[in-house]
């Protein structure tokens, strides 16, 4: 490894405001010596050491740049240079700018900065130059996300999206599992980043799909239910929630269809809706809710395991989901549960003891005997 003395002289005279010809003649030395220790071309002799740093009133660690002003002075014009070459216009320009990245790594194999920025560059120049770069790629981004520091999250964060994109197939869940340690962005979205960075259409519009019905039940999850400070719900507010929630599903699939894959997000929808309208007082229209919803619950149980259920939607047309039956159990375990515990579903209990409600808790349990 070349020392830097070279450029601390070059350094240290321009400070002093001095010629390399004034510092060779106080020196006692030609000024093509100056010029070549300035151009890396030559050391001084040994003897002059110890006279060059009087000169300068600098100790020789100064010198041979181990001292910390003089460490922060090099880091700091790696980055001017990063500055001014990172717009890259042509394969000339690519090549000046990691070789930079590479020189600054291997004077400073300790700085996550410049290893966040190499492995930035490999991925914006592309797939192909990604893939060449590999298994750079791989050992930088590994150092960036295991140097785990406050000051550093957005390069860590930005390391796990890079190898998502970047990583083969097989080694991918190497990175996957650090996702949850990002707050701004979910797996399946950055995974639809890696199939669009990967021109993977197919994969992309699949996984599009997916993200969409994952928001939306998401959303349908919040309830559209303003609080209230004495009932926590408003009954009101949560029966036009429901109201819109299922109107938003009809938008979305076949309303002619009753079994799709909306079938579940649709009986949960009324579940709710009839306990607001029981909230609100409007019995009639809250059985005939809970009633659609008991049904559905039903419908779906009835359906043999491993079916595949579309979404009757031309933009939802490439995903589907599957019945399971511990999925099956576990829904109709709930609706037993509201059916019969009144704890969070208060809202029916003035319904609770006529036999219209007793009615549909035995249609249940009839159906289900595992309950």
């Amino acid at each position: 490894m070349r020392l830097p003395i070279s450029q601390v002289i070059k350094r240290l005279r321009k400070e002093k405001n001095i010629t390399q010809e004034e510092l060779a003649k106080e020196l006692n030395v030609t000024y093509q010596s100056v010029s070549r220790w300035e151009n890396d071309l030559a050391y001084p002799d040994v003897e002059l050491i110890p006279l060059i740093a009087s000169y300068f009133n600098v100790t020789t660690d100064v010198l041979f740049g181990t001292d910390e002003t003089t460490i922060e002075y090099k880091r700091q014009e790696y980055l001017k240079t990063i500055k001014e070459q990172e717009n890259i216009y042509n394969d000339e320009d690519f090549k000046r700018f990691e070789k930079t990245l590479k020189e600054a790594i291997k004077s400073f194999p300790k700085d996550v900065f410049f290893q966040w920025k190499l492995c930035s560059l490999y991925w914006r120049m592309g797939i192909d130059c990604a893939k060449k770069n590999l298994e750079a790629l791989r050992k930088y981004s590994l150092f960036v996300i295991e140097n785990d520091m406050s000051e550093y999250r957005d390069f860590r964060i930005g390391c796990i999206k890079i190898m998502i994109r970047v990583e083969d197939e097989d080694k991918l869940e190497a990175w996957t599992k650090y996702v949850s340690d990002t707050s701004d962005d979910s797996l399946p979205n950055i995974m639809a980043t890696r199939y669009d960075y990967r021109n993977e259409i197919e994969k992309y519009n699949e996984q599009i799909q997916r993200n969409i019905v994952d928001e939306l039940v998401t959303i349908f999850g919040s309830d559209f239910c303003k609080r209230d400070a004495k009932t926590y719900r408003n009954a009101k507010s949560r029966v036009q929630g429901q109201e819109i929630i299922l109107k938003i599903m009809d938008v979305m699939r076949n309303p002619s269809e009753e079994i799709d894959a909306w079938l579940i997000e649709r009986a949960w929808a009324y579940l709710r809706l009839a306990a607001g309208l029981v909230g609100t007082g409007e019995t009639e229209k809250g059985f005939e809710a809970l009633e659609k919803s008991v049904n559905l619950y039903i419908k779906y149980w009835n359906i043999p395991t491993g079916t595949e259920l579309k979404y009757n939607c031309s933009s939802l047309d490439l995903i589907s989901v599957w019945v399971d039956n511990i999925w099956k159990e576990k829904h109709l375990e709930f609706l037993h549960r509201v059916l019969t515990k009144s704890e969070g579903w208060e809202w029916l209990n003035p319904v609770r003891e006529t036999e219209r409600f007793k009615a549909l808790v035995s249609k249940v349990k009839k159906c289900c005997d595992f309950l």
